[in-house]
């Protein structure tokens, strides 16, 4: 069944079986949410998210940091969201690029530092 144009579109790269199931589990259980791909490497993951027009993708993590094919994901669409899974404690990270606009207009220095302060942190999963 193809997705609906208003689903979030998921591509799944990289798992254990296990965690595999479960997030098939939890995005089977949402109307707005579809798996598009599923992906036993990231070796392919920048190309078929692109094809896909992925939303987000859930990846499997062997070590902390973000994956290089993640990266490209990313810069092909900013506004993506890569879920990492960590393969050993099942710990999962959030990863986006906020490539936003806000304009600012003319600041003194003390509104600059407070715009830099105003900054949303990052979510972290722990």
């Amino acid at each position: 069944m193809e997705p609906l144009d208003s689903s979030y579109k998921i591509v799944v790269a990289g798992l254990k079986p296990l965690v595999a199931d479960m997030v098939d589990t939890a995005v089977d259980g949402q109307a707005d949410m579809d798996v598009v791909a599923r992906l036993g490497s990231l070796r392919e993951l920048a190309d078929v998210a692109q094809l896909a027009k992925a939303d987000a993708v859930i990846v499997g993590l062997r070590r902390r940091g973000l994956p290089d094919a993640c990266h490209q994901v990313l810069l092909a669409n900013p506004h993506a969201r890569v879920l990492g899974v960590a393969q050993g404690d099942g710990r999962a990270y959030l990863y986006l690029l906020r490539p936003d606009e806000v304009e600012l207009g003319e600041v003194t220095p003390e509104e600059m530092v407070e715009a830099i302060r105003a900054q949303e942190p990052r979510p972290t999963f722990t």
